[in-house]
């Protein structure tokens, strides 16, 4: 058993340790940084210019990413903004591989939830 001074050494060495991850815990959590959201369309039938379903620049938040993102999400924004590109382009572009199999043209299928795989979340810190 080690000497009773290493054991009070080594437990206010862990505690002083415990402090300054818990500081700079609190001190990433409460940086405020500004932040661009943009949701992608990555169908392999859509141009450059139409794979943008929404963008958000220049939110600023003290939150992480991931709770920024979804706080969006929450507003109703995305949603919307998903049934506009449903409608505007999704509902006009051809599925080119359904053409090349039966000569027909589809229209590609409308996106209704934002965990299809087809959609994907880019959030970048600007600030």
């Amino acid at each position: 058993m080690a000497k009773l001074s290493t054991r009070i050494e080594t437990f206010t060495n862990e505690r002083v340790e415990n402090s300054i991850k818990q500081e700079k815990n609190m001190n990433t959590n409460n940086t405020l940084k500004e932040v661009t959201l943009t949701l992608i369309d990555n169908n392999i039938n859509l141009e450059d210019n139409q794979r943008i379903v929404f963008q958000k620049k220049g939110v600023q938040t003290s939150n992480s990413l991931e709770d920024t993102k979804m706080n969006v999400i929450a507003s109703g924004e995305v949603m919307t903004a998903l049934t506009k590109h449903n409608e505007k382009v999704r509902a006009e572009v051809v599925n080119e591989d359904i053409l090349d199999r039966t000569g027909r043209e589809v229209m590609l299928k409308p996106i209704k939830l934002l965990s299809d795989p087809q959609l994907e979340w880019r959030v970048v810190e600007t600030a």
